[in-house]
């Protein structure tokens, strides 16, 4: 099945390439790099799992190479064909799906680092066979300390000053909205620094 769907992915990823026709213009598609997988348990909204990874390619100097972008890539309908959902500047995805209780479909997190020492995270909503960006205007975190329980996100990032602070930033998840609740002021001992 891996195999079935890497040649689907490569058909996708070929005509995306050529359709789109930007930095990869004469360049061949070669693979899909992916970083991470997630597995999804049977579901209403036709996607089998999430994956995200970078493109290989060949480059007009016929090296290979790779794409400096992350894709987010959805495997969905009963060909379990992948679907390209878009791109993400960055490294080291991570991928959490947030359980919201019987009544509404989970939402799938991408944790990752646009920057050396920035960690952010992106919040897509399950909608039929598609994924959906929420949006959410999350500061990025310079600690790499985004901790979710139930339906609260905080995040932790540091504050240059001449006494070192944290910052901790709490957001409450309603429905597919993120709502900003509060800040609170951490001495950096109680953060164990």
């Amino acid at each position: 099945m891996a195999i079935r769907n890497l040649k689907l992915l490569s058909a996708i990823a070929i005509f995306t390439l050529i359709a789109s026709a930007t930095t990869i213009y004469s360049s061949t598609f070669l693979s899909i790099d992916v970083e991470q997988s997630l597995g999804l348990p049977p579901n209403d909204f036709g996607i089998e799992s999430v994956s995200v990874g970078r493109i290989v390619f060949q480059n007009s100097d016929g090296e290979k190479d790779e794409t400096s972008a992350l894709y987010l890539l959805a495997t969905v309908g009963v060909r379990n064909e992948p679907v390209i959902i878009e791109s993400i500047e960055g490294h080291s995805p991570e991928l959490k799906l947030l359980e919201r209780g019987c009544s509404q479909p989970p939402l799938l997190l991408v944790y990752y680092h646009p920057g050396v020492n920035s960690y952010h995270l992106k919040a897509y909503a399950f909608d039929r066979f598609k994924l959906l960006p929420l949006g959410w205007q999350l500061p990025q975190s310079n600690l790499k300390w985004i901790q979710i329980d139930g339906n609260t996100i905080r995040i932790r990032h540091s504050v240059d000053s001449q006494k070192p602070l944290i910052i901790e930033s709490t957001f409450d998840i309603v429905a597919e909205r993120c709502l900003f609740v509060a800040d609170r002021r951490i001495p950096v001992s109680e953060n164990g620094g």
